[in-house]
């Protein structure tokens, strides 16, 4: 039986399946996401695109007839029969993030899709996969810039605060907790302006409006802790995207710290520009030392000149009236009156004598006086080295009260008691004079304006526990070292003390006053050095200070320095105002004639063959001209044209054993020790005293001629 049969539509049709085939294949093979077609029952790759053997990283060949397992696709064996599980039940899989194998082993993240299907008449899988490695690299990436920059943020020493442009608090930084004292989750909750002080919370309303304008980046608002303490603090701000949200983000930086070091800064430039100030007033005061002491060289000169002929006229009056007396024995019967007339003239002479002695000798002693003034400028000036040696401290104490009590006010009351057995001391007198003029003129100023009695005493105690070793200038306010009266179990110190029933110090002050210029007075009454000074000189020797004050009731001061025991008293050689003559001649130059005149003349009286000079150039020229016509050269230092160092060195190149004495009024840092270096025997002070200057002469001639003997 025949069926009519058309041709031309089963090759139409053939045609399509053919074209849809290609479709299919083209598809398939062109598609981006890889694909793939494996039998579920044994994994046995049917199909493969090139996009999936780009990304396994495989060539055809090595894909033809292998099973996905073997490949190594996934991860673990169990995957492939989970997704076949899932595929069962839920018939698809739809974008799933599946990690997977490389050829080369790397691991890889696909998105990963699949269904069953028919192919080949078997139940096959078809899956579609997109590689997702770089994304998923990339995003762990990001993670871990922002996990860093977190911990950047969280370590930052600044607070840092994220707040939104309502003002709420969205973050902040471990320093904000740390420094405010508040929990994280508290700061997240709350508003910008519960971490400002109350009555500043206004102008941050206003700086934050000038923030999201942008008219200003910076504020200066302090914050406020937990317990209600103001951190002063600089802030810096910044606009910015986070998370999304526009934000304000608040760096603020702690001015506790620098405000602190700016303020000491400040006082360490306020106490440079003092010392320099004080450098200059030391400069200024070493000059007009130097000028006063050629002044009083003169004064010192003619009243030790005086005192000497007065002393031999009396002692040739005494002589003429013991001869009168004897021929008036002889005649007594016959000239009663006469001798009772010669007896009345003989004490008038004697006293007015006594009287003329008496003024010369305060002429000379208010110039050993002015002496030891000018001493203390030039210690001031720190052109004076210490003269470390046994000092008596009740003559300087009653010294500073002699001299304080004459510019002390009436409604002041001066009461002392001085031990006039106190030890002694080793100390440079001019620095304990310092103590006692300090701590008395102190005393003199807390009761100016209001009167009182100022008490100074002056003892000798032995203290208990007391290591000479340490602790040397401690700073007691109280729990002083016991007093004792066995000097077996303690060791000997001398007491000084000076209270008054002032105004008092305060607890928060009493503290400081021992500090380089701090002071309570008002600038034309203290550079705030005297306690400072004080505590200087009592810290070199190895004593201590203590203060004991009440506010409005009084404030004493207890200084205890170590004293010289008997044995080492005993042993010091304390030195004599001894003059001794001699008949060598003597090349002096002064360039001040005041100077020059009577010290030559003191010379001559002495004995000595006295040159002077005026004119070092000249001085010298005389030396050349005729160099062992001269035992002796008296220089003084500061001299025009060429100084005294100069002048020695150019003697001592003619004559190179010559002695030479320097004389000085102003040191500028010259010590003997120095002098010495450059070949002179002997450094003296302006102005010298006859006593002084004859030992010095005596001393360096002696010793020279000593030399001079045993070289023969």
């Amino acid at each position: 039986m025949n069926f009519p049969y058309n041709i031309s539509s089963f090759k139409k049709i053939k045609k399509g399946q053919e074209d849809l085939e290609m479709l299919c294949s083209t598809m398939f093979n062109t598609n981006a996401a890889g694909v793939m077609i494996t039998i579920i029952e044994n994994g046995l790759i049917l199909a493969i695109n090139d996009s999936m053997l780009k990304i396994l990283g495989l060539s055809r060949e090595e894909c033809e007839g292998k099973n996905i397992l073997e490949m190594g696709f996934y991860t673990n064996k169990d995957s492939r029969n989970k997704i076949i599980e899932f595929l069962i039940d839920k018939k698809s899989i739809h974008n799933m993030e599946l990690p997977f194998l490389t050829k080369s082993g790397e691991l890889h993240y696909g998105i990963f899709s699949a269904k069953i299907i028919q192919f080949q008449n078997k139940s096959c899988i078809f899956t579609s996969m997109v590689d997702i490695t770089c994304k998923i690299d990339a995003q762990i990436s990001l993670e871990n810039t922002a996990n860093r920059l977190e911990a950047l943020f969280q370590s930052m020493p600044d607070m840092l605060f994220v707040v939104d442009y309502s003002g709420k608090i969205l973050h902040t930084n471990r320093a904000v907790s740390d420094r405010l004292g508040y929990t994280n989750e508290i700061l997240n909750s709350m508003h910008i302006l519960n971490i400002h002080p109350s009555n500043r919370r206004a102008e941050v309303v206003t700086v934050m409006g000038q923030m999201l304008s942008e008219e200003i980046t910076q504020c200066n608002i302090p914050l406020v802790t937990i317990t209600g303490e103001e951190i002063p603090v600089e802030t810096n701000i910044v606009l910015t995207n986070w998370n999304d949200q526009n934000v304000i983000i608040g760096i603020s930086r702690d001015m506790t710290e620098r405000m602190t070091m700016e303020q000491k800064q400040q006082e360490l430039q306020k106490q440079l520009q003092h010392a320099q100030k004080m450098e200059a007033i030391g400069v200024l005061a070493g000059g007009i030392a130097h000028d006063f002491n050629n002044i009083l060289f003169p004064i010192t000169a003619y009243s030790e000149m005086l005192q000497d002929a007065l002393s031999n006229s009396q002692d040739e009056l005494s002589d003429s009236q013991g001869t009168f007396s004897d021929s008036q024995d002889a005649l007594q019967d016959s000239q009663n009156r006469l001798t009772d007339l010669q007896n009345l003239e003989s004490q008038n002479n004697s006293s007015t004598f006594n009287n003329l002695i008496e003024y010369v000798n305060q002429i000379h002693s208010s110039a050993i006086r002015a002496k030891d003034l000018v001493k203390q400028i030039l210690t001031f000036s720190r052109e004076v080295n210490q003269d470390i040696q046994p000092v008596q401290p009740s003559l300087i104490v009653k010294e500073a009260i002699k001299l304080i009590r004459k510019t002390v006010p009436k409604s002041i009351k001066i009461e002392y008691k001085i031990n006039p057995e106190c030890k002694m001391v080793m100390a440079d007198s001019t620095q304990i004079y310092q103590i006692a003029m300090n701590l008395i003129v102190n005393a003199f100023h807390a009761m100016e304006s209001s009167g009182g009695t100022l008490t100074v005493k002056l003892d000798n105690i032995i203290r208990a526990g007391v290591d000479d070793s340490s602790n040397s200038g401690a700073i007691n306010s109280s729990n002083e070292k016991e007093l004792l009266n066995d000097e077996s179990k303690g060791a000997n110190y001398i007491h000084l003390s000076v209270s008054d029933t002032g105004t008092g110090i305060d607890e928060l002050t009493i503290g400081k006053i021992f500090n380089p210029y701090f002071t309570t007075k008002s600038k034309d009454k203290g550079t705030g050095l005297g306690l400072s000074v004080v505590h200087g000189i009592v810290e070199l020797y190895k004593g201590e200070i203590s203060v004991r004050s009440i506010p409005g009731e009084g404030t004493t001061f207890n200084v205890f320095l170590p004293a010289i025991q008997d044995k080492d008293k005993q042993s010091t050689s304390v030195k004599k105002n001894i003059t001794l003559k001699g008949s060598e001649r003597i090349l002096f130059v002064d360039d001040e004639k005041m100077i020059i005149t009577p010290l030559t003349r003191m010379l001559q009286m002495l004995g000595y063959q006295v040159t002077p000079f005026t004119s070092s150039p000249q001085a010298l020229k005389a030396f050349a001209k005729n160099p062992h016509s001269f035992d002796l050269v008296i220089t003084d230092f500061s001299m025009p044209d060429m100084s005294g160092i100069q002048l020695s060195a150019e003697i001592l190149k003619i004559r190179p054993q010559m002695p030479v004495i320097l004389c000085t009024g102003f040191s500028y840092g010259l010590t003997p020790e120095k002098a010495e270096q450059f070949g002179i025997k002997a450094l003296l002070m302006k102005p010298v005293i006859k006593s002084e200057l004859t030992q010095a002469i005596r001393q360096v001639l002696d010793g020279y001629n000593s030399t001079l003997s045993q070289s023969a």
